[in-house]
């Protein structure tokens, strides 16, 4: 987490993240010959979802300083405070109607990274990313039409009930029941994430509409991150972690997708992003030692497959 991460998120066919386009284009610029390579966007776009999981992992060793609550501040605020310098947002031309969406799509990223954090900071990131499933398959669950995408659904509800459900998530240790629910309820602000998501896009700012998303998220995690962030003693080291974790979890895979969804068919981008659970969890068990049972694994595999799997039914249809 998802989450998350930058405001743009697409699984199973929805809307993975919002953002302008045009202003995460021109970070990046390159010849012809390169967009219609199909090796290249793949691998900007895996190189972004590495990005965010480094970016996660990062972050979690910043817990014990800041508090989950505070690295999610830092993460968001220092992320708009990067995006703003290189976007300039025009917030002047801004109507109220667009900042009322911005602040909507704000709220859900700010509670949606907030437990995720919190989440992170109780059990394995690539379990933690793998329950927050749970919120896009159930949003798929009542827009399904068809027999196969309840197929698709319950088969990703299942693994993600049966790695909720399990009692170890790591080798020799327990899942704790806290981070779980956390887990959970980024998953539902995940949902709520994409939905407010896609009424922010069709009402888009001109401009680095983006900066505007970020600095409310964290302005609503200001009252409960300020806490944490007050709590560690200050230093550069800490300032310098938290612009790492904005860079690689918010500022960099926003700036990588969106050039990869200007050059890469929908679909093949859909279908690579439930990835992310994998990619969490080698994440995971290279830099935070996190190594996950066989049974976490195979309930890690049926969420893959079947966000996978509907993404490709969806566009098939």
């Amino acid at each position: 987490m998802t989450s998350t991460s930058a405001p743009h998120r697409r699984v199973s066919g929805f809307v993975r993240r919002a953002g302008d386009t045009r202003s995460g284009a021109a970070l990046f610029g390159l010849s012809r010959r390169t967009r219609n390579s199909i090796v290249f966007p793949v691998a900007l776009l895996i190189t972004a979802m590495v990005s965010l999981q480094f970016g996660n992992a990062l972050a979690s060793t910043l817990f014990d300083q800041a508090g989950a609550l505070g690295t999610s501040l830092l993460r968001l605020g220092l992320a708009g405070l990067i995006l703003a310098a290189v976007m300039r947002p025009q917030m002047h031309r801004w109507s109220r109607a667009q900042w009322k969406n911005m602040a909507m799509l704000g709220v859900s990223l700010a509670l949606m990274n907030g437990l995720f954090y919190e989440a992170i900071a109780r059990i394995p990131l690539g379990v933690a990313v793998t329950i927050e499933f749970a919120g896009p398959l159930a949003l798929a669950l009542f827009s399904a039409r068809r027999a196969l995408d309840y197929v698709w659904v319950v088969l990703g509800l299942s693994g993600v009930a049966l790695l909720s459900l399990t009692s170890h998530g790591l080798e020799g240790s327990s899942l704790d029941p806290i981070g779980v629910l956390a887990a959970l309820g980024a998953g539902a602000f995940w949902a709520l994430y994409i939905i407010t998501g896609s009424r922010y896009s069709r009402r888009e700012p001109p401009r680095g509409g983006l900066v505007g998303v970020y600095l409310c998220a964290a302005i609503v995690l200001l009252p409960f991150g300020l806490v944490g962030i007050l709590q560690a003693p200050p230093s550069w080291g800490l300032l310098a972690a938290g612009l790492g974790v904005a860079l690689l979890a918010a500022v960099i895979p926003f700036a990588l997708e969106i050039k990869t969804l200007s050059i890469l068919p929908k679909q093949t981008f859909s279908l690579l992003l439930p990835l992310e659970p994998a990619l969490a969890s080698l994440m995971g068990a290279l830099l935070l030692a996190q190594h996950m049972t066989l049974l976490a694994a195979g309930a890690m595999v049926l969420v893959v497959v079947a966000s996978a799997g509907a993404t490709f039914t969806a566009k098939s249809a």
